[in-house]
């Protein structure tokens, strides 16, 4: 990274630049990369000391090969906590298939006027633009491409009493690996070989070949314009603050084809409607290009925009005496939502294309806090908010891939959140601790897979999901003799679900509701993806010649599985006994992860040259331990069968063993 900075010119001018650029192939994941630019501009007129003009434009592409999670059958067949399913070899190199691409430049304009002491008005200007994608296989009358496919697992053969193809693929996963990755070659000579011709066509068809698999990406092309305005004024012990702002987001999402590995063309079919009994004319995703060839860059399967309007207007109060110091703010904002299809889809032609009806919410916040100076080093200070809020804009619709139809009876999110703090803040000592209190009520949860109940692609909502965080957070640190210092932390929260929310599913090519009405039973499940409890010590030692050296020892405790809500409910039970109680507790019980404790250290000098510059260097080393059996994160697979509940097993992910990050910083 270089940054140049000008200061203020003796014209008013100032310029700030900025560059910097992060590479890096796998380390411990197999297949994954990292390629990453950023640029930044800051350009600022101050034309006295009433009037500043300021321009910030920033760029920062990012390309990254990611990394799959993965059921422990799969992690002890590949002998490899990191092991990844991304990828394969294709003509003997490397190559991810899923591959996420970020690109949004940002830019903004900043004015700020001061007509009196005491009085500032500021007012910007921003947009936002670019796109981001995420590719992925997709196929079309052909084997399920990926290596971690159930079928492919020796499980699935055990189960079902063939234990000598069983064990053939254990040993084919230890030996080969085209087995345990994707194999890219086989991929791309079936498509060199799949001569189509379209049904009802005359001409019969003896050079194009139609692809039978594809590289996809999924792209989201957003754009965003905004306006924020913010008055305040000081006056005596008095502060008084208050902004309007308001933006308009346009975000268009479809999918273009990256790469046709080996064939002539993609049809641009839904290839699930034919499984359901429906005519060939309702299997087109875009019904005004029928029978459509797809070729390198072209758009397909879906099309559509989701537009959001926002405007808000906020006030906050505050107020500073020697012993008290106080605030109280309101806000208010009104949002719109809608959905515009650009393709009239097959399965819903009079309900794609075009504008959905309009989601019109109006929301209110309100939040105060004190603060109480026991001394000039002790402070107690509570905090309260409460707001409503619009959900997001993809979870408010039923297939909004397909067609335009809202669920039924959306209602605004709401939010409490209260904390009371104390600290201490003195010469070599500090502290703090924080009681806090959240609740999270009404929100809308969305999440799409594929069921072997209904054979379809489901989207599965739940309305009124309810859920509360809370717990205390203690942090201390002690300086001894000027060089040592000595550091603590406790984390310990209980984040789980309130109540037991009513959840409804709809597959992608039917109008008609599965279920709408299905209880699901998650009241006092812990929320998934994060512990609950952290603790930390650390010691730090500051030596006089400009050096230093830190050890970090962090635990980490009560981390959960987030819980598939299909499984909490009475349906996916009832076929249990009282007798069968292992198999309902295996079905219903949360799955909590194993603690662990990682240790972290770190090494830093400075050195002064020519007598003004300065170098520095940083070395830090996480995992110290080389711990490579912590299990991070997992979740629950969506797709899941009541008879063979480990069919669709929990996937997770490994920290990394030791690693470590050197920087050398120059100032000049």
């Amino acid at each position: 990274m270089l940054t140049h900075s000008t200061g203020v010119l003796k014209n008013g001018f100032a310029l700030t630049l900025s560059a910097s650029v992060r590479n890096g192939n796998e380390v411990y994941i197999p297949g994954t990369y990292f390629n990453a630019q950023s640029f930044y501009l800051s350009m600022d007129k101050l034309f006295n000391e009433r009037h500043l003009l300021s321009f910030t434009g920033f760029y920062a592409p990012v390309e990254q090969g990611r990394s799959n999670g993965e059921t422990l059958e799969a992690y002890d067949l590949a002998k490899d906590p990191y092991y990844n399913s991304a990828w394969g070899l294709q003509n003997n190199r490397v190559r991810n298939a899923s591959v996420s691409r970020v690109n949004k430049p940002q830019l903004q304009a900043h004015y700020v006027w001061k007509p009196k002491a005491g009085v500032q008005w500021d007012q910007g200007v921003y947009y936002s633009f670019g796109k981001s994608g995420l590719t992925g296989l997709n196929w079309n009358d052909a084997p399920n491409p990926r290596p971690d496919y159930y079928r492919y697992l020796p499980s699935y053969y055990y189960d079902t009493g063939d234990s000598l193809q069983g064990l053939q693929l254990s040993q084919n996963w230890n030996l080969y690996t085209n087995t345990r990755q994707i194999d890219w070659d086989r991929m791309i000579r079936m498509n060199q070989s799949n001569l189509f011709s379209i049904p009802g066509s005359t001409l019969v068809n003896t050079t194009e070949t139609r692809a039978r698999y594809i590289l996809e990406n999924r792209i989201e092309d957003h754009q965003q314009w905004g306006y924020n305005s913010i008055y305040n004024q000081r006056k005596g012990a008095w502060f008084w603050s208050a902004g309007i702002q308001a933006y308009f987001q346009k975000t268009q999402r479809y999918k273009i084809l990256e790469d046709l590995l080996g064939a002539s063309y993609w049809l641009d079919y839904d290839q699930f409607a034919p499984e359901q009994g429906v005519s060939s004319e309702v299997q087109q995703n875009n019904i005004e290009m029928p029978d459509h060839k797809i070729l390198t860059g072209n758009r397909f399967g879906y099309h559509y925009t989701l537009l959001t309007q926002r405007q808000e207007a906020w006030a906050q109060l505050e107020w500073t005496g020697q012993r008290i110091e106080t605030y109280a703010a309101v806000s208010v904002n009104h949002q719109t939502i809608q959905r515009e299809g650009h393709w009239a889809n097959g399965k819903f032609p009079n309900n794609s294309k075009g504008f959905s009806r309009m989601l019109d919410m109006t929301n209110y916040g309100v939040k105060t806090g004190i603060t109480y100076k026991l001394s000039g080093k002790q402070f107690i200070t509570a905090n309260s908010l409460y707001q409503t809020r619009c959900p997001e804009a993809q979870n408010i619709f039923i297939s909004p891939r397909s067609r335009n139809e809202m669920i039924q009876n959306i209602k605004p999110e709401e939010v409490f959140s209260a904390d009371i703090n104390y600290r201490i803040q003195a010469p070599g000592f500090k502290f703090r601790g924080t009681l806090y209190h959240s609740r999270f009520n009404n929100q809308l949860w969305l999440r799409s897979f594929w069921s072997d109940e209904f054979n379809n692609n489901i989207n599965l909502f739940m309305n009124g999901l309810n859920q509360t965080h809370e717990g205390i957070e203690l942090g201390i640190e002690k300086t001894a003799f000027t060089s040592h210092t000595f550091q603590g932390a406790l984390g310990w929260g209980r984040f789980y679900y309130t109540n037991r929310p009513l959840m409804q599913a709809w597959q992608d090519n039917n109008a008609t509701a599965l279920f709408s009405d299905r209880r699901v039973y998650l009241m006092n499940y812990r929320v998934g993806g994060s512990p609950q409890l952290v603790a930390g010590v650390g010691y730090k030692y500051n030596a006089p010649a400009h050096w230093f050296v830190s050890l970090y020892a962090n635990y980490f405790d009560q981390i959960y599985v987030e819980p598939n809500p299909d499984r909490r409910t009475a349906e996916a039970v009832s076929k249990y006994l009282d007798s069968e109680a292992d198999q309902y507790r295996e079905i219903t019980d949360p799955y909590q992860l194993p603690s662990y404790y990682v240790l972290n250290a770190q090494l830093g000098k400075s050195f002064k040259v020519w007598s003004k510059y300065f170098i520095n260097l940083n070395l830090s080393v996480n995992n110290l331990m080389n711990d490579r059996q912590i299990i991070t994160g997992g979740f629950e697979s969506l797709r899941w069968d009541k008879a063979n509940i480990n069919k669709f097993d929990t996937k997770y992910f490994f920290m990394t063993g030791t690693t470590y990050m050197c920087s050398v910083n120059f100032n000049f």
